[in-house]
């Protein structure tokens, strides 16, 4: 069988054409041409064919050569058919022809040089740089090819955006619509379409009916977590740790601030017998049980969360028998669970970064670390619920103090005022 080039010379071999849509690596692509290319010139010197021989860079290099020349006669057979003619077109007939082709061909002012490739022509021939920058290769818009080496460079470049790949193709090559077409070819790299992606969002499921319980008490659903510890002082040498246990209303959002000064059962019942005693109504309890805990909360699990029935602790503790009551937690490995009550700790350490600065020269005793815990519960509940509003006929706004004492000014009262 006869085959022939891209350029019309009668060859035994299939043209380069066909190679493009057979692979989609340069690299391999051009090590399939310089074999072919091998074989082209076996067959027309009728020597052998040397397949024990590895190629040679040069070889290498006259293969993507030959790969851009046979591209250019695939996109441009006019303009290459009227460039190459004998005898030469005039200027005028070679803009028109140019002007056909493309548009921006016009502008380049292509020429063929020696070898048969399509290059820009332009005025920098005395700019002193090299011929592949003066006069680089025209590359059409949408080949096969131009995807090859662009995904090429952009690998080499470790995968950088569009401006780092058209600036390493400008040293050697000129694409048609060179941004465009970088862009539409590196929006098909798999690899940055995965590490760039967006982190997905995560949907919330629906609140528990804990957080609509209206027609309540307040804290009749709560929730209780530990923070700390906290240095106090108990003589002028010795010191000991205390702990924050607050609970927090689900509906209302108010909180409730105890101090705790062990990480024992026996101290958190204390801490939880004044929470019931204060707010008697307490019918669900929400408690984190998770592996999240470090720390001193790692020890308040290891203390109580495992070995303690809360529930027929909790029973014993109400006067009232016949009242349900039930405790429930989060489950081991989701601490994602636990932001109703996290959120609450979270702004109880920003106050308390502020009051411990105005004591930072000595350390508190339990009474002073009783009254700043105390304070911060007031500042707590008395934060707004709902955005203050820009009517001037509305002066107050909802506060959880307001619901748990109806009355309560809006801003607490400090004891240094």
């Amino acid at each position: 069988m006869h085959f022939t080039s891209g350029h019309g010379t009668d060859v035994g071999v299939p043209p380069l054409q066909n190679l493009f849509s057979r692979y989609s690596s340069l690299d391999i692509l051009k090590t399939s041409a310089a074999w072919l290319l091998r074989l082209r010139v076996a067959l027309k010197t009728k020597s052998k064919l040397g397949c024990a021989e590895p190629l040679t860079v040069m070889e290498m290099r006259n293969a993507i050569l030959e790969l851009i020349r046979a591209a250019q006669w695939s996109c441009f057979p006019v303009l290459m058919q009227a460039l190459t003619s004998h005898p030469p077109l005039k200027d005028e007939e070679l803009l028109s022809v140019a002007r056909k082709q493309q548009r921006c061909m016009r502008e380049l002012a292509p020429f063929v040089d020696e070898f048969g490739l399509l290059r820009v022509g332009g005025r920098l021939q005395r700019a002193g740089l090299s011929y592949a920058r003066t006069h680089p290769l025209i590359l059409p818009r949408r080949h096969e090819l131009t995807g090859l080496l662009v995904q090429y460079y952009h690998r080499v470049g470790l995968h950088q955006g569009y401006n780092f790949v058209l600036a390493q193709l400008r040293e050697k090559y000129w694409v048609i619509g060179g941004t465009a077409t970088v862009r539409f070819y590196l929006q098909t790299c798999m690899q940055c379409r995965n590490l760039r992606a967006p982190a997905g969002a995560q949907k919330m499921a629906p609140l528990p009916p804990s957080r609509f319980a209206v027609g309540h008490p307040p804290f009749t659903y709560s929730a209780v977590d530990y923070f700390g510890p906290f240095q106090v002082k108990l003589t002028r040498k010795t010191t000991a740790k205390r702990w924050g246990c607050l609970m927090t209303c689900l509906t209302t959002r108010a909180v409730h601030i105890e101090v705790a000064h062990h990480l024992s059962t026996d101290s958190f019942l204390m801490a939880f017998r004044r929470f019931i005693n204060r707010f008697p109504c307490v019918k669900e309890m929400l408690s984190d049980n998770g592996t999240n805990f470090v720390g001193a909360e790692r020890e308040l699990k290891e203390e109580f969360v495992q070995t303690i029935k809360f529930e027929d602790l909790a029973r014993g503790l109400r006067k009232e028998d016949s009242v349900d009551f039930r405790w429930k937690f989060n489950p081991p490995a989701a601490s994602h669970q636990g932001g109703v009550f996290e959120r609450m700790i979270g702004l109880v350490r920003a106050c308390l970064r502020h009051t411990t600065h105005d004591i930072s020269y000595r350390t508190p005793d339990d009474e002073a670390l009783l009254t700043m815990m105390k304070e911060i519960e007031g500042v707590l509940n008395s934060r707004p619920l709902l955005p203050a509003g820009l009517d001037p006929h509305s002066f107050d706004v909802l506060t959880p103090a307001q619901i748990l004492q109806p009355g309560t000014p809006a801003v607490p009262q400090a004891l240094h005022d």
